[in-house]
């Protein structure tokens, strides 16, 4: 368990760093890993971040990490919402489709509306 512990810190550690590449790379990994919705908190955080980025493919990248975060854990994830509502208004067609997508996976009964 201590060599997974360091790995999972490690990728902890990665989510702080200034490159953008770096840091989803350890979203993906830690997302990908059976961890618990407190675990995953930081993750979400960053993608949440990821989200208004200027640059497409990390918005897109986001996204898709986001939503197979969302499966699993979708009350983890409505933190993003307010990001996810402004990218349905997205000039990318994917972006749009996957933001709804995620939205509605998150989304309550009475919150469904607004979308």
């Amino acid at each position: 368990f201590g060599a997974i512990q360091e790995g999972i810190n490690y990728l902890l550690i990665c989510l702080k760093h200034p490159s953008d590449m770096v840091a989803y790379e350890a979203t993906r990994a830690l997302s990908a890993l059976p961890l618990t919705a407190e675990e995953l908190k930081p993750v979400v955080y960053v993608l949440d971040r990821f989200l208004s980025s200027s640059k497409p493919c990390v918005r897109f990248a986001a996204l898709k990490t986001l939503s197979s975060i969302t499966e699993s854990f979708p009350a983890l994830t409505v933190r993003c919402n307010d990001n996810l509502e402004s990218l349905t208004e997205d000039e990318n067609f994917t972006i749009v489709s996957m933001a709804l997508t995620t939205l509605l996976r998150s989304s309550t009964e009475d919150s469904i509306y607004s979308v």
